[in-house]
């Protein structure tokens, strides 16, 4: 092998891992010749003392050549180029027009679902580990079955393009996300609430009774740790749920953003889980348990599921695709489960002492969830306080809240507010001191002057 350039000396400086370095040079000797099939590798320990390096990195740069498939490893005789990178002149440029043109003819159809789908510049399903996060809430599918979105706002406005059309009627929780009326709102949909009793859910009678009634096109729900009570609904109700909707026809929309933040570190079953005849519409995203700007979402459609892709590819065609790849192999390595227990452990502490902290300072009176998992609060004042005001004079300190009202297609929770406890208890304590000094400020003659001028 001493006709083997020495990788050391000819790798420019980059920002890579030294393993790397090494294994493209191999790599670039692999494709003007210097190294060629049958030819065998300086070993381990020899890689190591030309180079300087570790075993450690010697052995990485030797696996990540296997991984490419130029080496393999053969028992007590060390590595073996098996091939080298095929090369050839890069495709011409064609010569271009002259003068405008217009464009015509650029839409096409891509309905064969069995096809190889080498034409959409996107990551494979295959290579996102979605289906087995999947399989941890009780619901068994194939990765085809899933559509990766840009977050789960996205997956919502599929799933409601999806099922419903402007002026039909989609039932809602009360109080429920606000994404989700956000989402109706911009599709020109009708919005019927239906209140969500903590650890029981929506009542069956009711969306029985509505259903007679009303033309449900859709019902949207948030079963586990629900945005804002953070409760969880119990097996039952939601194989009872599942069950209403599919003998009445009524799509289901679950909105799963929360679930994996359960704080004793079980993952309650998804509405999906129970769902036999693809009646569900799951949509769900890492955002919340990594971070906002990784914005990785996911919708398995059911019987909808043609429709939901024709949508996707109307819109964006694909979602971000390094974005993928970096959390396919976050999942598969192992460091999402570790991950999640810290962070279970850490939002639990933080929304307890906010909590805490929240009955201590607020006036009398003042009523908060006791959350099952999740990272916010909801807090009911009394009656006295307009959650509006207390929103608009925290954001005039600098703090945002959010108003009760925004929880409710009809307004309703007029004295309450939303605190979000996703940030160490350091950092949420003095916020909170702050809207207490607002609280009893308004509670004082003078600040119910203020309140009213």
């Amino acid at each position: 092998m001493e006709d083997v350039e020495t990788p050391s000396q000819s790798v420019p400086d980059q920002p890579c891992p030294k393993y790397l370095k090494l294994a493209k040079n191999f790599e670039r000797q692999l494709r003007v010749g210097t190294l060629k099939v049958g030819d065998r590798l300086p070993s381990v320990r020899q890689l190591r003392d030309q180079h300087s390096i570790s075993v450690g990195t010697a052995v990485e740069c030797y696996l990540w050549l296997e991984r490419q498939g130029y080496v393999r490893a053969h028992p007590k005789s060390g590595f073996y180029v098996t091939r080298t990178p095929v090369s050839c002149p890069e495709p011409e440029v064609a010569a271009l027009a002259s003068s405008p043109v217009a464009v015509v003819g650029t839409s096409f159809q891509n309905d064969d679902g069995d096809a190889v789908q080498l034409g959409p510049a996107v990551v494979g399903q295959r290579l996102l580990p979605l289906a087995r996060l999947m399989f941890r809430q009780g619901t068994t599918c194939s990765p085809d079955e899933i559509v990766v979105t840009s977050g789960c706002t996205e997956a919502l406005n599929l799933a409601i393009r999806s099922v419903a059309k402007p002026g039909d009627v989609v039932g809602v929780e009360s109080p429920g996300c606000y994404e989700m009326l956000q989402a109706l709102e911009a599709l020109q949909l009708r919005a019927l609430e239906f209140p969500h009793h903590p650890r029981v859910g929506v009542d069956l009678e009711r969306l029985e009774d509505a259903a007679r009634q009303h033309r449900l096109k859709a019902i949207m729900l948030n079963g586990s740790c629900q945005n804002p009570l953070g409760d969880c609904i119990p097996d039952a109700n939601k194989a009872a749920i599942v069950e209403f909707a599919t003998k009445r026809e009524i799509a289901l929309i679950e909105s799963d953003t929360f679930g994996e933040l359960v704080f004793d570190g079980t993952r309650p079953r998804t509405l999906k889980a129970f769902d036999t005849d693809g009646i569900v519409l799951q949509c769900s995203s890492l955002a919340h348990y990594l971070a906002p700007g990784f914005n990785l979402g996911w919708i398995q459609a059911g019987r909808w599921q043609a429709e939901v892709e024709r949508l996707k590819s109307f819109t964006n065609v694909a979602s971000a695709r390094l974005t993928q790849l970096a959390l396919a192999e976050f999942l598969e390595c192992g460091a999402f489960e570790k991950h999640l227990k810290q962070l279970r452990v850490a939002l639990w502490r933080s929304v307890e002492a906010t909590r805490d902290e929240v009955l201590r300072t607020f006036p009398p009176g003042t009523r908060v969830n006791q959350p099952e998992g999740g990272f916010v609060l909801w807090i009911q004042l009394p009656d006295r306080y307009n959650g509006l005001e207390i929103q608009r004079r925290a954001a005039a300190e600098r703090i945002h809240i959010l108003a009760g009202e925004w929880f409710s297609p009809t307004r309703r929770y007029r004295n309450y507010i939303r605190i979000s406890c996703g940030h160490p208890f350091e950092v949420i304590q003095p916020a909170v001191r702050t809207i207490a000094g607002i609280l009893n400020d308004e509670s004082s003659p003078s600040g119910r002057e203020r309140t009213v001028s």
